[in-house]
């Protein structure tokens, strides 16, 4: 349930939320839109694989998750501010970084 609620308040704050001032919102085209999301859910649902296979001892929780992968939720909190005008190949190139990060972090939690 943590989990949900956490990802829950990033999709509000940091996906939906819009500033027509500002150069990251102002235009935001749809590979932006559409990779920032991808990497959301990708990040909810090993969330959920990693607490449902945990158990005993090594049991997965929010708090454990927050605590072994801060930079990667604090990156994914921030995918808002990539910059259009960079272009799409530098921007997929971000996603697709964080995108590898999420499953690593996730991987080394599970080792």
């Amino acid at each position: 349930e943590k989990i949900t609620l956490e990802v829950a308040k990033i999709i509000k704050d940091d996906y939906l939320a819009q500033n027509g001032f500002s150069s990251h919102d102002r235009f935001c085209p749809f590979y932006k839109t559409s990779h920032m999301l991808r990497n959301i859910i990708l990040f909810f649902n090993e969330s959920q694989k990693a607490v449902e296979k945990s158990s005993g001892d090594n049991k997965v929780t929010w708090s454990t998750i927050r605590n072994h992968m801060p930079d990667t939720i604090y990156k994914l909190t921030r995918m808002k501010f990539y910059q259009p005008s960079e272009g799409e190949e530098a921007m997929l190139k971000l996603f697709e970084e964080l995108r590898e990060e999420i499953l690593n972090g996730f991987r080394s939690l599970s080792d």
